[in-house]
């Protein structure tokens, strides 16, 4: 598969350049055929993708790819540690909404890690 010119695009700001390139997300598991406009960056979407990873290494939710379900609590403390350490890092910086949303995430997250430590199913 060759690149096409319009697979990808270039910005250069204050010398540093940034490259968004076009990749093909039908084959992610979900079975949801993603189309890459709708993909957005921002401080949702980033928190909501360490969260849903977390929830994976919890045995939360399946894994996308392989629709197994397994944990491993050493990276899914990573993650919430790593969110953490966001929340801390932008106190002060966050709108309402999105001081709600790192919050809540947070304690969902620590709920879900603190019932799987008390079943004993760590990996």
């Amino acid at each position: 598969m060759g690149i096409d010119k319009n697979t990808y695009r270039s910005v250069n700001s204050d010398n540093i350049t940034y490259r968004e390139e076009r990749v093909p997300m039908d084959g992610c598991g979900c079975g949801h055929n993603h189309d890459q406009d709708e993909l957005e960056v921002s401080f949702f979407s980033y928190l909501a993708s360490m969260g849903y990873q977390a929830m994976i290494f919890l045995g939360a939710v399946p894994n996308p790819v392989t629709q197994e379900v397994s944990q491993n609590m050493r990276q899914a403390k990573f993650l919430i540690d790593t969110i953490t350490m966001v929340r801390e890092k932008t106190q002060g910086n966050l709108s309402l909404q999105e001081d709600q949303f790192i919050n809540s995430t947070l304690n969902e997250l620590r709920i879900k890690y603190v019932e799987v430590s008390n079943k004993g199913i760590i990996v």
